[in-house]
């Protein structure tokens, strides 16, 4: 197949994925809306009592107490694990309920109610607010987890941009082995080409 025929059918077959890197990558490096997309939804703490304190034990590497609006936590690391405890009896802290859930991830979110609004619904541990935001509690860490409709999006910008178009790991990988190939295979021809008007 003469290469003039080989550069067209590549370049037609490369062009959708390469206005779509092409405009994912503007977008990547300009980064329009990632601040609140990703930002991290913090839990609000407040002022802990002078008379409670904790004696670390030597297996614990690391340690962090505060309050928030459920009372007082202890947070525990030993190696790679960490553990929830009462501070005042040092024994693990079960799970909270539904209502708890609601009233500690709604003390979080009033710090910006532009962006979360209000609770409107619980279903397997998970928040949705009115405004599409979707909120999770890590009780193990005591740390929340917030995605909206612009995090989603800019998670499937991302998928669009590497390839990862088939939703699984090894096809997607074979897929952007291709991509590049091709384009290789592109700038090739292309190049041979060019060289072979120089030549004449």
């Amino acid at each position: 197949m003469p290469a003039t025929k080989v550069h067209r059918i590549v370049a037609v077959t490369v062009a959708i994925p390469i206005l779509l890197w092409s405009l994912t990558g503007i977008i990547f490096l300009t980064k329009p809306g990632y601040g609140e997309a990703y930002e991290t939804l913090l839990l609000k703490t407040q002022p802990m009592p002078d008379a409670l304190s904790v004696k670390p034990k030597a297996h614990w590497n690391e340690v962090r107490l505060f309050r928030t609006i459920l009372g007082d936590h202890l947070m525990v690391r030993q190696a790679h694990t960490w553990q929830h405890l009462d501070p005042t009896t040092g024994k693990q802290r079960p799970y909270p309920s539904e209502q708890d859930i609601m009233r500690l991830v709604g003390d979080a979110i009033s710090a910006n109610l532009d962006r979360y609004g209000k609770i409107s619904a619980f279903n397997n541990g998970s928040i949705t607010t009115d405004t599409g935001i979707e909120i999770t509690l890590d009780w193990t860490r005591m740390r929340l987890a917030q995605q909206g409709r612009d995090t989603r999006l800019i998670d499937l910008l991302y998928k669009i941009h590497y390839l990862q178009w088939l939703g699984s790991k090894k096809p997607d990988k074979i897929l952007g082995i291709v991509g590049l190939f091709l384009l290789i295979v592109l700038f090739g021809t292309g190049l041979g080409l060019l060289l072979g008007k120089k030549g004449k």
